[in-house]
């Protein structure tokens, strides 16, 4: 009798599509630097980020960074992620920290909170919130809380299920309570059921697709994605034109960037040569003997006429009133 664990088919395709895990980082971080995540789907479909910031954030180090060590709120919700994983194993979800490929296009990439496979071997996926803002999903998109709407977390989850190959996502939304002294405390954990919505899918492939297609053309010719955002900043921005204009110039300075083209407009950034000036009162002053052999007297300019109305002078009265 073999011991051999049966695993169903699926789960033996995606270990095969399965990547860096998130305990490391940087391997984490190089994996997805060349694909199109969930997240930034989600940001591109919101219109959360532009196309050249979140570019900016793959290729710069700003990508290395860990929010979560620098901001309270993420850095909460990260560690209450495990815990509630560990709650969702009751319901068979397995926690996951890998990232993983679409079977049919690699760049395309998803890296969800726990996976589980049902009695007729489908897959499903765990995505985990913490909220402080009472989001709530309905059972279609436009029954959908304001707040869940805004967070575009069903553009998220439903990328999540396109490239895992699931048919549907259990989200568990935990209630976040900010305190006076600015820590947190946990909440009700909220179960729902997101389905899968293979038209919303399609529109995100092709965003998907595009933003890749930037990504490559931005690499391919050198084009700096940070000085496009501050181009973009410097067009779009009314209130904050001056100072998106200042920062541009900086940049432009420290980096010797001279000229950039965008859809929305472009610049051009020269310094002017050095020119040479005549000092007259320093020659005179040096030379006053040849300044006054060189000097002579010109024709006057033609006369000038200037009118200029009197003012009528107010009356004590008129003053008072």
């Amino acid at each position: 009798m073999s011991d051999t664990t049966y695993m169903p088919q699926v789960l033996v395709d995606l270990e095969a599509r399965a990547g860096a895990s998130d305990t490391d980082r940087p391997a984490w971080l190089a994996e997805r630097r060349g694909g199109c995540t969930a997240t930034e789907v989600r940001d591109l479909y919101i219109r959360a980020k532009s196309k050249a910031k979140l570019i900016a954030t793959k290729t710069e180090q700003e990508a290395e960074k860990d929010l979560g060590a620098f901001i309270p709120r993420i850095r909460y919700g990260k560690e209450r992620e495990p815990v509630i994983a560990e709650m969702l194993r009751g319901e068979g979800f397995v926690p996951e920290s890998r990232v993983f490929h679409h079977p049919e296009n690699t760049r395309h990439l998803a890296s969800p909170d726990g996976i589980r496979v049902d009695f007729d071997e489908n897959l499903e996926v765990l995505e985990i919130k913490t909220d402080e803002h009472g989001m709530k999903p309905g059972k279609t998109a436009d029954r959908d809380s304001e707040a869940f709407r805004a967070s575009g977390y069903r553009i998220q989850v439903n990328w999540v299920m396109y490239v895992l190959g699931a048919r549907r996502c259990r989200i568990a939304i935990e209630e976040c309570v900010r305190l006076a002294d600015g820590t947190f405390e946990p909440g009700e954990v909220h179960r729902y059921w997101i389905e899968r919505d293979d038209d919303l899918i399609a529109e995100l492939v092709t965003i998907a697709d595009e933003f890749l297609a930037e990504l490559d053309h931005m690499i391919e010719h050198g084009i700096d994605p940070v000085a496009v955002v501050l181009l973009e900043e410097a067009i779009a921005s009314k209130k904050a034109a001056d100072a998106a204009r200042i920062a541009l110039e900086a940049y432009c300075a420290s980096t010797g960037m001279s000229s950039l083209r965008i859809p929305e407009g472009s610049l051009s950034y020269s310094t002017p040569a050095p020119k040479k000036q005549f000092r007259e009162a320093l020659f005179k002053a040096a030379h006053p003997s040849l300044a006054e052999e060189f000097t002579e007297t010109v024709p006057a300019a033609k006369p000038t006429l200037r009118v200029t109305p009197t003012r009528e002078k107010k009356t004590e009265t008129e003053e008072a009133s």
